[in-house]
């Protein structure tokens, strides 16, 4: 996340598209500076027209001191370079926080396979990791492979049985077993226990996503947005269960709203392009479908509709360019 604010920014609007490495040009501008750079300076955020900017020289290592241990001068001056058994332990969480937040970013992203490696490793090394054990179950489910799914979600309803994440997780495998019932007492369980928070409704809402219960999800999509207007998920659901129910209109409303909130989404870009082609705008189709792949280069629902969108307008202008020359005199 990027904040900016004070005099010279641009006031109450949304920055899309920003990568880490605008950050360094970005802040050099706003001190009338500039240096060679893989990032671009984010213009758009400043109100007062672009000034001239002072070239500065940024220097770099020289291949002598790529060679020399940077801790030399340190180790030089009666620093020890050992670490505490409390440092080494500190080491070890912060390494482990980061693979669990890898598998959240990949799972946010839809990477279901590489989510799932990532957390089988954080596992592999804190087995009772509760919130990994979840995540785990999330990416097996999403993956279709209920055979590993099932041990996951009891472990994970053994771990906190007074938690809803285990009843939600295995009543999703208990749904796509078929046992129905026992699967709805679950939900209601993780409800209970949820006391309907947001995140749980909106979990049960992607479920009944999952499971073709459209209409379903639309209730729980927008009981979500009653207590969270603004949350680019639930207008990404919404959207998506609305599209479903073959409401291609309010789709398309609805997922506008929720990339309007959160550019970077690929799913919502998918199904705007999808909601777009029924209705037959092809050629915004096609433009929410490249911004798909863009964001996720491995969709192969955006590169086969892109491809059969593509074929049918080269059909659809080779027809209205036979048809003029068959009118010229």
């Amino acid at each position: 996340m990027m904040l900016a604010g004070g005099a010279g920014f641009v006031h109450d609007d949304l920055l899309q598209g920003a990568t880490l490495t605008d950050l360094f040009p970005t802040i050099l501008q706003c001190f009338g500076l500039s240096a060679p750079s893989d990032g671009r300076a984010l213009k758009q955020i400043f109100s007062a027209p672009e000034k001239p900017l002072r070239n500065v020289t940024v220097p770099l290592p020289s291949a002598e001191s790529d060679q020399q241990d940077p801790a030399a001068p340190l180790l030089a001056a009666g620093y020890v370079d050992t670490l505490s058994s409390e440092q080494f332990a500190a080491m070890a969480d912060a390494e482990l926080a980061a693979q669990v937040n890898l598998g959240e970013s990949l799972l946010a992203r839809g990477e279901w396979l590489r989510a799932a490696e990532t957390f089988e490793s954080v596992l592999l090394r804190r087995p009772d990791h509760y919130d990994a054990n979840v995540k785990l179950g999330h990416a097996l489910l999403q993956l279709g492979d209920l055979e590993a799914a099932r041990p996951v979600a009891e472990t994970v309803l053994a771990m906190a049985p007074n938690l809803p994440w285990g009843y939600l997780l295995l009543g999703v495998v208990l749904m796509l077993e078929g046992d129905a019932a026992q699967a709805a007492a679950h939900f209601q369980r993780a409800r209970e226990l949820g006391r309907d928070a947001p995140v749980i409704l909106m979990r049960i809402a992607w479920i009944n996503l999952l499971l073709n219960r459209s209409k379903d999800a639309e209730t729980g999509f927008r009981s979500v947005l009653a207590h969270e207007p603004r949350s680019a998920e639930a207008l990404t659901g919404l959207g998506i269960s609305l599209e479903q129910q073959e409401l291609h209109e309010e789709a398309e409303q609805a997922l506008r709203a929720a990339i309007a909130l959160e550019f970077y989404n690929p799913i919502a870009h998918v199904h705007l392009g999808q909601a777009l082609a029924r209705r037959g705008d092809d050629l915004d189709a096609m433009k929410a479908l490249r911004t798909a792949l863009a964001q996720q280069p491995e969709s192969s629902d955006a590169k086969a509709l892109l491809s059969d969108l593509e074929r049918r307008m080269k059909s659809d202008i080779a027809a209205q360019v036979a048809s003029d020359l068959s009118r010229l005199p």
